[in-house]
């Protein structure tokens, strides 16, 4: 019992040594996208884009490391009426939207991050890259409008066919990654904007497979401005 209670004071005094101030609150407001069968390209259609509200929480490891929990809300829809001199999009005319909802875990580097507090002088105000990848999860309730008529051959009519009876999940796991700038505003508050990626592992985030390239998962996006309140001092976190 003695070497128990031993054990626990060293654990205690080691968190203690440790147990700075690294907990951070913000909030996220920006656009939500996507990108698959009903996007002509593999860049994001941005007048697509929708409203996306956000809240966020921060484990600050080290100057340079945090681990960060993500509740995103969004919408993402596509249309094929936004390519008027494509013949075979304007014969599938098809169009969706859907709600959008992320929770996810990334790690986050931010290689100049120490720079903030270790510069000699106290704290100083920094504006400084990173990036980030984790895993989330996303739940997704696509709303598909078909032509009213079928039209070309029986193949694409069959495929049309395929799309509407598809049974599939509306959960999906996903892979965020993406890149920002963090701006200090004060000693405790700091923005950020930030671009982030979404690998959905469905071909079904749109509701559309068969017509489309069934060989391609979808992408979704969130682009925006994180505001950001540190929870007290950080100026005695580990270093790496």
């Amino acid at each position: 019992m003695k070497h128990l209670y031993l054990v626990m004071f060293f654990l205690l005094a080691t968190t203690g040594a440790f147990a700075q101030p690294i907990w951070e609150l913000g909030a996220f407001t920006g656009l939500s996208n996507y990108q698959g069968d009903l996007v002509q390209s593999t860049l994001p259609l941005f007048k697509e884009g929708k409203p996306a509200l956000g809240l966020t929480g921060r484990f600050v490891y080290s100057y340079a490391w945090a681990l960060r929990g993500n509740l995103m809300f969004g919408k993402i829809s596509g249309n094929d009426s936004n390519y008027p001199d494509d013949p075979y999009r304007q014969r599938r005319d098809t169009k969706f939207e859907s709600s959008l909802v992320e929770l996810s875990v990334v790690a986050e580097w931010e290689p100049l991050g120490e720079w903030r507090y270790l510069s000699g002088r106290g704290f100083r105000k920094l504006v400084s890259p990173y990036v980030f990848t984790g895993l989330g999860f996303a739940i997704a309730s696509p709303n598909v409008t078909y032509p009213t008529e079928s039209t070309g051959s029986v193949a694409f009519q069959q495929a049309v066919e395929l799309d509407k009876n598809a049974n599939y999940f509306k959960g999906h796991p996903a892979i965020p990654f993406g890149f920002g700038v963090k701006a200090d505003f004060a000693e405790y508050w700091y923005g950020s904007f930030e671009f982030g990626m979404r690998y959905a592992f469905t071909d079904y985030l749109d509701g559309v497979s068969q017509t489309g390239n069934p060989d391609r998962k979808d992408w979704y996006q969130f682009v925006g401005i994180n505001i950001v309140h540190r929870l007290a001092n950080t100026a005695k976190l580990r270093r790496w």
